[in-house]
């Protein structure tokens, strides 16, 4: 019986070292299970912030596409005022030709109304002096 009981008591004394064991392997398991979840919570915290920053930089990049829009608008626009103001000076070009070309003609026409006044000058003072020499 004496075996039994020292047997019994080695049993005991193993079941005890196997409970001391596991207790302490499920102290370690508590505070790994608390460290995943405090690094959860700090993860989660951080998944929040960055979908804070996604949502700002998805309404910063919304704003400058809408300003890249009007910018395009307003590059079209002035390339359609562009196209006409080169129109504009096409036509003005085409005019001070054409008023280049009449004034060449005013004054081949000036200068042979001149030369007409000056021949009946001449042919008024020949006169004149015809008709005083009798």
């Amino acid at each position: 019986m004496q075996a039994q009981l020292t047997k019994l008591g080695e049993e005991l004394a193993g079941f005890r070292a196997e409970l001391g064991q596991d207790a302490e392997r499920r102290r370690a398991l508590a505070g790994a299970v608390a460290e995943v979840q405090e690094a959860t919570a700090r993860t989660a915290q951080r998944v929040g912030e960055l979908e804070g920053e996604l949502r700002q930089l998805r309404e910063q990049h919304h704003a400058l596409q809408e300003q890249v829009r009007e910018l395009r608008e307003e590059v079209r626009g002035l390339y359609v005022e562009a196209s006409g103001i080169k129109g504009d000076i096409a036509q003005v070009a085409d005019k001070v030709d054409g008023l280049g070309d009449e004034l060449a003609t005013f004054r081949l026409s000036a200068g042979i109304i001149a030369a007409l006044l000056v021949l009946l000058q001449i042919v008024a003072i020949a006169l004149i002096f015809r008709g005083a020499s009798p």
